[in-house]
């Protein structure tokens, strides 16, 4: 009995730790005249935490551009409902994602008990929206909505 469960261990261990290889993650542009050089890094990295935390690992990851982070951008934000109307939010960076599910088999067994299947297909477009009030943190304030 304890052989059989060493074996059964064993082989989770080893499905586990062949399905963590490292992935390639495409950064496509992520310089800004607008930001600081440490910031794109600091949300695209808040970005890739929450990922996979949910089981997503980026594929590529593209910032939309210092022209589309503005006032009107804020405002469309509070439209579709992403920020409050009182938001005092001065500033956004936003993202356009393509990731997959992890093929670790934790992470494939939770989302059998979560929602009954795996997902196994690559999504495209996803966008992860930043915001911050002045001189204040950056804060994700929507994910996977399409506002662009």
């Amino acid at each position: 009995m304890r052989k059989m469960t060493a074996f059964a261990a064993a082989g989770v261990m080893a499905f586990t730790l062949a399905s963590c290889g490292g992935y390639k993650l495409d950064y496509t542009d992520l310089s800004s005249e607008k930001y600081t050089a440490d910031e794109l890094p600091q949300t695209s990295y808040l970005m890739e935490k929450e990922l996979n935390s949910q089981g997503r690992i980026p594929d590529k990851i593209k910032y939309f551009g210092d022209d589309v982070c503005n006032e009107d951008m804020i405002e469309k934000l509070k439209e579709e409902g992403v920020l409050e109307e009182d938001s005092k939010a001065v500033e956004c960076i936003g993202y356009e994602v393509d990731y997959h599910y992890s093929k670790n088999i934790i992470t494939m067994l939770k989302s059998n008990f979560d929602s009954g299947e795996f997902d196994t297909k690559k999504h495209e477009g996803a966008q992860y929206w930043f915001a911050r009030e002045k001189d204040g943190e950056w804060e994700c304030v929507s994910s996977e909505e399409p506002i662009l």
